[in-house]
């Protein structure tokens, strides 16, 4: 299952969706602001690769489970607003989809979990996850023994 395929299928949804504000995204530059909200996308690992079944014969399912996660930083003083509208668009770019990207493998997005602010250092920190799922069917070789 291609780690690579994966990241370049999420990542560009994330590049390519309005947040309102600048967004990090891993192996892409970014500048920092100083004063002004951010986000931060991260793509988690997961499990090694499971055999969930098949459909057909000599076929298999390898499946992975994932997450998704979007940090958004706003300055002290701000309040929630500017990084509540971001969570929004994160949520509706993702939770509950399902999809497939060039290489064959499909995604199952499940809803998203958010979590209380965490204040420190000037800035307020909101984040935001989602996990989903990865399968990619594969042809196993079968050989019959009697």
């Amino acid at each position: 299952m291609s780690q690579e395929s994966q990241r370049s299928f999420i990542t560009a949804k994330v590049a390519n969706a309005d947040f309102g504000l600048p967004v990090k995204i891993p192996n892409l530059p970014f500048v920092q602001p100083t004063n002004a909200p951010w986000a931060e996308f991260y793509l988690m690992g997961g499990t090694p690769p499971i055999v969930a079944g098949g459909s057909g014969p000599g076929m298999i399912v390898e499946r992975t489970i994932r997450m998704i996660q979007l940090s958004i930083w706003i300055p002290e003083g701000k309040g929630l607003k500017p990084g509540t509208d971001p969570l929004d668009v994160f949520e509706n770019l993702f939770a509950y989809k399902i999809g497939r990207d060039k290489d064959g493998l499909a995604y199952e997005f499940k809803g998203m979990q958010s979590f209380t602010p965490t204040v420190g250092a000037g800035w307020t920190c909101l984040v935001g996850r989602i996990p989903y799922r990865v399968d990619r069917q594969t042809r196993i070789p079968v050989t019959a023994t009697l």
